[in-house]
């Protein structure tokens, strides 16, 4: 098995066992994660996934971030990202004004 297709496997039973984990204990912090910035976008993609546990569960600090993606959108997921940490730099820059 190729790299590549391990990691759909892993991905694909991330998403379906969701709901097995246990919110407090056993996810990643995604301040532990450390990831090259120097390494092309789509290479820092892939060693984030292969990084964490469940990439749709993570903790921000003691928040626990569960993330869903719909297979009807046409907005991809890295957009659905960007766009959410753009509005949070804007919201922070704007309440300090």
């Amino acid at each position: 098995m190729d790299d590549i297709e391990e990691l759909e496997n892993k991905l694909k039973k991330s998403k379906d066992n969701i709901h097995l984990y246990d919110k407090n204990n056993k996810l990643d912090k995604i301040n532990n994660i450390i990831i090259d910035t120097n390494l092309p976008l789509a290479e820092r993609i892939y060693n984030f996934f292969k990084k964490v546990n469940n990439p749709y569960i993570l903790k921000v600090g003691n928040i626990v971030v569960e993330m869903e993606f719909s297979d009807n959108s046409n907005v991809n997921p890295i957009e659905c990202i960007d766009s959410a940490l753009i509005n949070d730099y804007k919201s922070k820059t704007m309440s300090r004004v």
